[in-house]
């Protein structure tokens, strides 16, 4: 779950970029400190064109209006604005980190996220104006499709394992701790920036409602799972060809198991004496050889299906913990209760901590 460490902001919600006033004195500095020189003009035909000497593209960047986006470089040298939608990050990428932690003596199993996020995550972000997150991302825009509420007070390795028994390698998760910039010195936006004046313009609203967005253009791709499907079934889905062919060659050579005969179009083959010869159970023999041929078949047709008609995987993914009640948790609730209004499956990880037992309404 979130963990804000500011009350309510004074901050504009996000407007349209293509209409940008000029960034403010704070937000180039801002830029400036993280990412190095840049050379700037404001122009009403590009807005707030930024150069460096190996790129000339008129780009914009943060205005006050969008004070709570993450800034990084792109590749040609020039500045870009990253919305909470694009602030993920994988599951590997979070075993990397906790990796690193492990070679430090004072690391322990027992270490929380918080723990995490003070001693490890703050340190390597300092000064850089994102979050681990976008620090650990490769080049290219990766954007979120989990959503992520969990608990600070968890030991952070006990919540990596849970995510790795839950999530996919391809999912691109928005993890609060790792995702929002935390280190409140001034290279980034404050967490009251990135949380916005209302709950509306807080990242977890807007994730939520970016994977409703795009789940609802994937259409019965995402649809009939949040309709009825559980996520296993989503898995199991992309695992279906496999399934079925393993099926198909168990069947077929069921009776050499149990009977050391072979099954073929003219029945049983069994050998006897020194020859091969048929013992007849022809419409048997047909009827399993045509059942594997049919295995075989719809494993072929749910490849090319899952190859070329993925199933869109957005979700909310809820991660229970043995150290506090999930439902006593505000953020959780509130992220919870907006997956749901707007139609977004809700998972709860696969881990044997219970969620706890309080009613919402004295979550804090």
């Amino acid at each position: 779950m979130a963990d804000p460490k500011g009350g309510g902001v004074d901050q504009p919600p996000t407007q349209d970029c293509d209409n940008l006033d000029p960034p403010s004195v704070a937000t180039q500095q801002r830029a400036t400190s993280y990412l190095g020189e840049v050379h700037s003009e404001w122009s009403a035909e590009f807005g707030w064109r930024q150069t460096t000497s190996n790129d000339s593209m008129p780009i914009r960047t943060a205005s006050p209006t969008s004070l709570g986006f993450q800034v990084t470089m792109r590749p040609n040298g020039s500045l870009r604005e990253v919305p909470p939608t694009e602030w993920g990050v994988t599951i590997r990428e979070i075993r990397e980190l906790i990796e690193e932690c492990q070679l430090d003596p004072r690391w322990t199993r027992n270490a929380s996220v918080r723990t995490l996020v003070e001693d490890y995550v703050k340190p390597k972000t300092a000064g850089r104006g994102v979050g681990y997150a976008l620090l650990a991302q490769r080049p290219e825009q990766r954007e979120v499709n989990v959503m992520v509420s969990h608990s600070w007070n968890e030991p952070a390795e006990e919540f990596l394992e849970a995510l790795e028994r839950t999530v996919e390698p391809g999912d691109m998760m928005f993890v609060c701790a790792l995702s929002m910039f935390q280190n409140e010195d001034g290279s980034g936006p404050s967490i009251a920036e990135q949380l916005g004046d209302s709950a509306q313009a807080s990242p977890f609203y807007q994730v939520l409602e970016h994977i409703q967005r795009r789940g609802e253009s994937a259409g019965w791709r995402w649809r009939k799972l949040s309709a009825g499907w559980c996520w296993g079934s989503a898995l199991a889905a992309r695992k279906l060809p496999m399934y079925l062919l393993f099926g198909a060659v168990l069947l077929l050579w069921l009776p050499l198991a149990l009977s050391w005969k072979v099954c073929t179009c003219d029945g049983l083959l069994a050998y006897e004496g020194e020859e091969w010869q048929h013992v007849g159970h022809v419409l048997p023999c047909r009827l399993l050889l045509g059942a594997c041929v049919a295995m075989a078949l719809a494993a072929s047709a749910c490849w090319v299906a899952n190859r070329w008609l993925p199933f869109y995987r957005g979700r909310m993914v809820a991660v229970p913990n043995t150290e506090d009640d999930l439902y006593s948790r505000l953020w959780c609730v509130y992220e919870m209760f907006v997956a749901m209004e707007r139609g977004v499956p809700v998972q709860l990880a696969r881990t044997m901590a219970s969620a706890g037992a309080p009613a919402s309404v004295f979550a804090w």
